[in-house]
């Protein structure tokens, strides 16, 4: 008996022994799936463009047609050099779409009690505003001047034409003007263009300021070019603002822009001697004024 439980206790442990071995090793698992293919980014979406309505009474449309612009001066010969402008405007430019008020910059002077005098006239060549404004600058010198002129209009677009005038200081009587086209506007976004400082329009190059003239004969010579294609005015005036002599004549060569000279003798008579003024204008065709407008003093002897 101690021989058959010996040999079970043998067969138990060898089974035990068997059971305690550790498998062989596996295989390692593999995945087979393949990577993830990032996902594709989004298109972005165009921006839609509005759908404009359809004009109707509702929505009436206008179109402003830009104003003329000055013509831009070309030198013909002319070897001169032309002085600087006595009164020029800065704001706003030739062309500027402008509503109410408009901002009016420049520089000008010497002139009567510093004044400006600033007229606004539309499309029919009647003043639509008008005020005064001063120099920035003491008795006797040039200055800027800023000011803003309000105006109204029943249109809802019209051409008009801004002008500046100064008096001269000893007589009190115009002594220079300058004119710029524009648009006004009563409805509508402005648009303003700005203005160099350039030289003056019309000059008077001979004679000289504060020159004198005797014998009843007085030669003038001058140079410039005119907005419109026509002649230039020369008047010799007396401090009353009486004209002793007044001639018209071309700037040679012609052209409207064109940069030209001009010669021309006025003959005068005084009784006594006096200060006189030489005027030297281009008119407005539709009769409203001048486009331009120089004096130069001088002493006139018999």
């Amino acid at each position: 008996m101690t021989g058959i439980r010996g040999a079970l206790a043998l067969l138990i442990f060898a089974l035990m022994g068997a059971a305690c071995e550790a498998p062989a090793d596996a295989p390692a698992v593999t995945s087979s799936a393949e990577p993830s293919a990032p996902s594709p980014s989004a298109e972005p979406i165009p921006p839609q463009t509005p759908t404009r309505a359809p004009l109707s009474q509702v929505t009436p449309a206008f179109i402003v047609e830009p104003t003329a612009l000055d013509p831009t001066p070309t030198l013909a010969g002319i070897t001169v050099p032309l002085p600087a402008e006595r009164l020029a405007i800065f704001l706003p430019g030739p062309g500027s779409q402008v509503r109410s008020p408009i901002r009016i910059e420049g520089r000008g002077g010497p002139a009567r009690s510093e004044r400006v005098h600033v007229r606004l006239l539309g499309e029919d060549g009647l003043v639509v505003a008008q005020q005064t404004t001063y120099l920035y600058a003491a008795s006797g010198q040039t200055g800027p001047f800023y000011t803003d002129l309000a105006f109204g209009i029943s249109l809802v677009a019209e051409a008009g034409r801004l002008e500046l005038s100064t008096d001269d200081p000893r007589t009190g009587r115009l002594g220079h003007l300058t004119t710029v086209n524009i648009t006004l506007l009563s409805a509508g976004s402005p648009l303003v263009y700005p203005m160099l400082d350039g030289p003056e329009q019309l000059a008077i190059l001979t004679p000289r300021p504060d020159s004198a003239a005797s014998g009843g004969r007085l030669r003038v010579e001058g140079a410039g070019w005119t907005l419109v294609e026509q002649p230039v005015t020369v008047s010799l005036l007396t401090q009353a603002g009486d004209a002793l002599a007044t001639e018209e004549i071309w700037l040679e060569p012609r052209g409207v822009g064109v940069t030209g000279r001009f010669a021309v003798d006025l003959e005068y008579s005084v009784p006594y001697p006096q200060y006189g003024l030489i005027a030297l204008y281009e008119t407005a065709p539709d009769g409203s004024g001048f486009l331009h407008y120089t004096t130069l003093e001088i002493f006139l002897r018999r």
